[in-house]
């Protein structure tokens, strides 16, 4: 049971960090600095903030789940990332754009009609949960070690 509160404990942690981070980075680059020009594709600056702040989630994320679990609950949390994370990716690739959708994002759309329309890279969706796997390991030693 332990380990099971460890791994929900751990991935909720982990999105609380996620949803912080990324509303404080997009009130803070806006619309512009988020997606490509006339696009609905993230800049590059985007990709990078979600990069770091993935990371640092994991990490946390792990330390979160090591703690409570005393050592166990890691394998379950990995396992979170999986299969949400692979839940995903077939959505992604089985998804039709959303209805309404233009074919380039005007200059004049808010940020909260920009982000309804946002596309992920597949690339980003495949790399998100290596990360998110090598922050949780991260974060699991350095519980381990204080």
């Amino acid at each position: 049971m332990r380990g099971a509160l460890a791994a929900i404990g751990g991935y909720i942690s982990m999105f609380i960090v996620v949803f912080v981070c990324l509303t404080v980075a997009y009130l803070a680059v806006g619309t512009e600095g988020s997606f490509q020009p006339g696009s609905f594709e993230p800049s590059m600056l985007w990709i990078g903030i979600m990069i770091v702040v993935g990371l640092v989630a994991a990490i946390l994320g792990g330390i979160v789940c090591a703690k409570i679990g005393r050592g166990k609950g890691v394998k379950g949390l990995i396992g979170i990332v999986v299969v949400l994370s692979a839940l995903q990716i077939v959505m992604q690739l089985a998804s039709d754009p959303p209805e309404g959708k233009p074919e380039t994002r005007p200059a004049e759309m808010s940020g909260w009609d920009a982000m309804q329309f946002a596309e992920q890279p597949l690339w980003f969706s495949i790399l998100n949960p290596i990360l998110a796997i090598v922050g949780i390991g991260i974060g699991t030693r350095k519980a381990g070690k204080e």
